[in-house]
């Protein structure tokens, strides 16, 4: 079975390599493409240097399709995500199955192109940000099944989805897993996932 692994962390690209913005996703990448016969891994990045960029994975282990979004406004990442809707298109119909890291810019897009394909896809519900929206709700009726991070997100994709699943934190949390340049919406409500 080919599968296309939307991710929503994104990535940099440095002289070093491939910093993806949750080494966790890599991970399980990594350990669900033993199982299928085609693994790609979509997944926006910002590059750090002009050289060029290393293999993120080996050619045996998955594919990486980068999209390149830059560092500017509003309106330069716009322009950078209409200009890549024909390579996300490319990669739904290739795959047989979407794997879509949710919420996110690039997994709207692959969400799109999925249903407009009519190809089955399942959810990693990871944030809250427009969960309640009319559009997540048809993202979570018309998904295969949602696995959760967190009882709010569950209980709330229940609501649409028969098949949600709760997972079970498996990642170590350190100082480094902290994004530094993020900030908190002024007001709430806030949830916590765990």
């Amino acid at each position: 079975m080919r599968v296309l692994f939307v991710d929503n962390s994104g990535a940099k690209v440095t002289t070093s390599g491939w910093d993806f913005g949750d080494r966790h996703v890599r991970r399980m990448i990594l350990s669900c493409a033993a199982a299928v016969s085609q693994a790609t891994h979509l997944v926006s990045y910002r590059r750090e240097n002009n050289g060029v960029a290393p293999a993120a994975y080996t050619p045996d282990e998955a594919f990486v399709l980068p999209v390149a979004v830059p560092n500017g406004g509003r309106m330069q990442k716009l322009a950078a995500y209409a200009r890549c809707w024909p390579q996300v298109w490319r990669a739904v119909a290739d795959a047989q199955f979407c794997y879509v890291f949710y919420p996110g810019h690039l997994t709207t897009l692959a969400l799109l192109a999925a249903m407009a394909q009519g190809k089955p896809f399942g959810v990693y519900l990871r944030g809250e940000l427009g969960l309640r929206s009319p559009f997540s709700r048809l993202v979570f009726s018309r998904a295969r099944f949602v696995i959760a991070e967190g009882k709010v997100l569950a209980d709330w994709a229940a609501r649409f989805c028969k098949d949600v699943e709760l997972a079970a934190p498996v990642c170590e949390l350190s100082l480094e897993d902290v994004p530094q340049e993020k900030t908190a919406r002024a007001h709430g409500p806030w949830n916590i996932l765990f």
